[in-house]
């Protein structure tokens, strides 16, 4: 890979992932968001496109065609699905779910890492992109008139503001951002590091524990002091295994018992959100295997159909059953412990070929702990920012399984 072409690739990730963080949700109503899918596309085409040229050895059929396999369940399927339900245009609905493009940025790092872009020049990138993102919030949260966005005339627009009592008009954060962003730092601090990027990192978290400090999400906090403790005890190394397989099951059911708590006393307060869940379950019972599809607000709503107050994406993964039937949430489930299990492994990997941790993949296996935890309350996979950190997650789990094949092969053959 030439170097003005890696450039560009430099470019257009830091702008995919900036797009994927949703940092262009504050302006425009969030038009660049396209012209990320834009990118993102271009780039899998063109490594495509250039390694079937090369004929090269990297199971191109299927990084090419797993990927739209996948994402016809929630665009076309579901759309599919809908129509039968209401009547609705197909169009209307397919471009609803337009965001789970971005799972083409997984085949997309696989082929660019294949062509030449180095592993760690990308992991840079990422890191850039996420500081530029904090960086955007923090602008945006500065500047804008919260009071008066949260009653315009923009639909869009007003929802990207929350009030309460306590806490007054906040901007909706990165949430996923603050995340990854907040493990990444605090790990990167514990490392020997030199004296540059160690300002870096301090300045990084000073905006992200200023974000938090403004935003309270108690939720969240909790969410990665639970993460970093679950890490260490049943992930970070092969020998937890026995650990992890005796212990899962009883976590589970503490999980489901407490969010069961939590679902039943949350219903019980919010009634809105009460009705929403208990309008899915009768239409899951009776549609179970495909759910009731995926709406447009250009087209026949939700809300036209069961009232103004039904968001079945506040619901959790209820709301996931709803949209996509059983079906969509067992393959939810499964997406999700692919991942676990592919993060998980890389991170293992990493820690014995380079003996030395990486902590952006320890930060990304900390985030997806925190993402199984909440799964009943928020299914993170099913918005743009889990979309996103998904597929990277995949495919740079990919790349470094890569290498580190290679490395075996060339210690076999010196051997």
């Amino acid at each position: 890979m030439t170097k003005a072409l890696t450039r560009t690739v430099d470019i257009a990730y830091i702008f995919i992932f900036y797009v994927g963080f949703q940092g262009g949700k504050y302006y425009l109503e969030n038009r660049i968001q396209e012209l990320g899918f834009v990118v993102v596309l271009t780039l899998f085409a063109y490594g495509a496109i250039k390694l079937a040229m090369q004929r090269a050895d990297v199971k191109w059929g299927w990084w090419f065609w797993i990927t739209p396999l996948i994402i016809s369940y929630p665009m076309v399927i579901s759309s599919v699905t809908y129509y039968l339900n209401t009547g609705s245009n197909f169009l209307y609905s397919f471009f609803a779910a337009r965001e789970f493009l971005i799972i083409y940025l997984a085949p997309t790092i696989f082929f660019m890492y294949k062509l030449g872009y180095q592993i760690e020049r990308l992991e840079k990138m990422f890191i850039i992109s996420l500081a530029l993102t904090i960086i955007n919030y923090l602008f945006f949260y500065s500047i804008l008139d919260l009071a008066a966005m949260a009653r315009g005339s923009s639909l869009y627009m007003s929802q990207q503001v929350t009030w309460d009592a306590w806490r007054g008009y906040r901007l909706k954060p990165p949430t996923t951002g603050l995340f990854i962003g907040t493990s990444y730092c605090l790990i990167m601090i514990t490392q020997k590091i030199d004296f540059i990027k160690r300002i870096g990192i301090i300045i990084l978290f000073s905006m992200l524990f200023f974000c938090w400090y403004m935003l309270l999400l108690r939720t969240q906090i909790a969410t990665i002091l639970v993460s970093f403790i679950l890490f260490p005890i049943f992930f970070s190394r092969p020998s937890r295994v026995n650990i992890s397989v005796f212990s899962l099951p009883i976590v589970i059911v503490i999980i489901l018992l407490f969010s069961g708590i939590f679902v039943e006393v949350f219903f019980e307060e919010d009634a809105r959100r009460g009705l929403t869940a208990r309008i899915c379950l009768e239409t899951i019972s009776e549609k179970p295997m495909l759910g009731f599809g995926t709406a447009s607000y250009k087209g026949i709503s939700y809300q036209s159909l069961f009232g103004k107050q039904f968001y079945p994406s506040d619901i959790g993964f209820l709301g996931v059953c709803f949209k996509y039937g059983i079906l969509g949430g067992c393959i939810y489930l499964y997406l999700l412990l692919l991942i676990m299990f592919r993060g998980v492994k890389t991170n293992w990997y990493y820690s014995y070929y380079k003996k030395r941790v990486n902590p952006l993949l320890m930060s990304l296996v900390i985030w997806v702990i925190g993402t199984s935890i909440n799964t009943i309350l928020v299914p993170s996979l099913m918005f743009m920012q889990g979309l996103m950190i998904g597929s990277f997650m995949i495919g740079i789990t990919a790349c470094y399984r890569d290498k580190f094949l290679q490395q075996i092969n060339l210690k076999k053959n010196n051997f």
